[in-house]
């Protein structure tokens, strides 16, 4: 009986644990945003090593019809490196921030480009905090299919 309700008080205190652990405070959900809305203003300037600054050392992208994901900051920089384009406009709309613990965030975004009013696909950022900065732990690029004209 004693090592039941043992039992019992563990698995209580861990799932008021986990409810505490899975709300993102108020001032993680902003640095989360302006994570965000710094990665797309590094996008339209296009510098890979930029864009790359805003991942996790071994964080990773993977666009979907990429056959492999690429991995590492150094790999990102290399891939997410544009060419100068004054046109280039990138932006992300956030839909939502899912707190997966008090140091991990899934953040579900539209991403545009240029000035289409239209969002172009759609991203899963997996977030984490790390030495007190929210990063891309890795991210999930999912383009729309375009209309058929």
């Amino acid at each position: 009986m004693i090592r039941f309700n043992a039992l019992l008080a563990l698995l209580l205190l861990g799932s008021l644990g986990q409810a505490n652990g899975d709300s993102l405070q108020t001032q993680d959900e902003a640095a989360i945003r302006k994570q965000i809305a710094g990665y797309a203003e590094a996008r339209t300037q296009g510098s890979g090593e930029s864009q790359a600054s805003f991942y996790a050392e071994d964080g990773d992208e993977w666009e979907l019809f990429a056959r492999d994901k690429t991995n590492g900051r150094p790999a990102i920089a290399k891939l997410l490196d544009l060419a100068p384009d004054p046109n280039r406009r990138f932006r992300l709309e956030i839909l939502h921030i899912t707190p997966l613990g008090s140091d991990a965030a899934l953040v579900d975004a539209h991403w545009y480009r240029e000035t289409s009013p239209r969002p172009k696909g759609r991203v899963q950022y997996a977030m984490v905090k790390k030495h007190g900065s929210w990063l891309i732990q890795a991210a999930r690029i999912n383009p729309y299919p375009q209309p058929n004209p």
